[in-house]
């Protein structure tokens, strides 16, 4: 079932892992402007950066996000936020698909890449016994990728759905 979650509650549960551990609290990937690690700041934890291309960090680039896997393995933060672009997985892509097929293609692609990666990170986080969120609308098709059936299936992955927008 879904459960919700308010960001003190969140919050409150980081704070009181970061007791146990001297380490990086989080670390956001595909972040846009960072507001999670501007919130860690409240909770006076130690934010191990932003990672997505706004911060010039192009992880479809592969050296790029062969970089951000090494300093994961080398920060070992506490949780890692993920928000994989959806625009590729978006109900409204069908129809792009249909009247612009290559824009389509080139899209899913790109999505494909950025989703794979989203899901080596959980993985990586995971057999750590460290902790991932992934955001992304509740009817995304990311989430019937092969790797997100994979992840769910591990049997250690919950769901949490809340409403992010009034319409």
């Amino acid at each position: 079932g879904s459960h919700f979650v308010s960001f003190d509650q969140l919050g409150v549960f980081v704070a009181s892992e970061m007791l146990q551990h001297s380490q990086v609290a989080l670390i956001e990937i595909f972040g846009g402007e960072g507001g999670c690690s501007k919130l860690a700041v409240k909770f006076r934890l130690q934010a191990g950066g932003n990672f997505d291309i706004i911060t010039g960090c192009d992880l479809l680039q592969s050296n790029e996000s062969e970089k951000l896997v090494r300093f994961i393995f080398k920060t070992e933060p506490l949780v890692i936020l993920m928000g994989p672009p959806c625009t590729a997985f978006a109900s409204l892509s069908k129809i792009n698909e249909k009247l612009h097929p290559d824009s389509f293609n080139s899209s899913r692609r790109t999505g494909e890449i950025l989703a794979i990666l989203t899901c080596r990170i959980a993985i990586i986080q995971l057999r750590a016994a460290r902790y991932f969120l992934i955001e992304n609308p509740a009817k995304s098709g990311i989430f019937d990728l092969d790797c997100f059936r994979e992840l769910w299936a591990s049997g250690c992955v919950g769901r949490i759905e809340f409403p992010q927008c009034s319409c």
